[in-house]
């Protein structure tokens, strides 16, 4: 006995015809243009930049400002040890015997390297003409024999009083002092040293 295929069995496709494709649905066409999640983002860091400039500025400024304040004390000491050695070669010319305080300036320029020595960098950067160093008048032609202690006697200061040849027993020493709480003096054995606001002062007299 033969058994007869039901009425729900797929019937097979006659001669030369392609069989029944599977029906997949159509996909809908890709969306134009960013995403809703990098246009969130994108906002957000919009809004953020700012904030991080701001901390960064107020992170770095300070760093730079005291990096510039550095470099104006090297080369405020620089200065000071240009202009104490100097004083030296002058007293060696002259007997052993230091310049005369109201001109300094005058006596010591043939050994200086330039102008430039002069003139402190702070003070400068307000007014190019003015200078910013005072020689100690108690050493006023005074004989370098009669120092009782070179290494620990001042001969240049940081001083109040910008004009030319400024000199004066150390009374016009500048406060606050210039470079981030430090002051520079030159001693009369040549050497220079950097001395931190309230700490001891070399000594005026000889």
């Amino acid at each position: 006995m033969t058994i007869q295929p039901g009425n729900n069995s797929p019937q097979p496709p006659a001669y030369g015809q392609l069989p029944p494709q599977p029906y997949y649905p159509q996909q809908p066409p890709p969306k134009k243009g960013m995403p809703v999640w990098l246009w969130v983002v994108l906002g957000l860091g919009c809004v953020g930049l700012p904030a991080i400039v701001a901390i960064l500025a107020a992170i770095l400024f300070p760093v730079f400002a005291q990096a510039r304040g550095k470099a104006r004390e090297t080369s405020c000491m620089s200065n000071m040890k240009m202009l104490g050695l100097s004083n030296l070669m002058y007293a060696q010319d002259y007997d052993e015997v230091m310049p005369k305080a109201t001109q300094w300036m005058t006596d010591t320029k043939p050994y200086a390297a330039n102008d430039h020595s002069y003139r402190c960098p702070v003070v400068v950067t307000s007014d190019p003409q003015s200078y910013g160093y005072a020689f100690n008048s108690n050493l006023s032609q005074l004989p370098l024999s009669k120092v009782v202690s070179p290494q620990a006697t001042c001969v240049l200061f940081e001083s109040s009083n910008t004009t030319a040849d400024s000199n004066d027993p150390m009374t016009s020493l500048v406060t606050p002092y210039r470079h981030n709480g430090k002051n520079v003096f030159t001693y009369v054995d040549g050497h220079v040293k950097s001395i931190r606001e309230g700490d001891p002062l070399p000594s005026a007299s000889p």
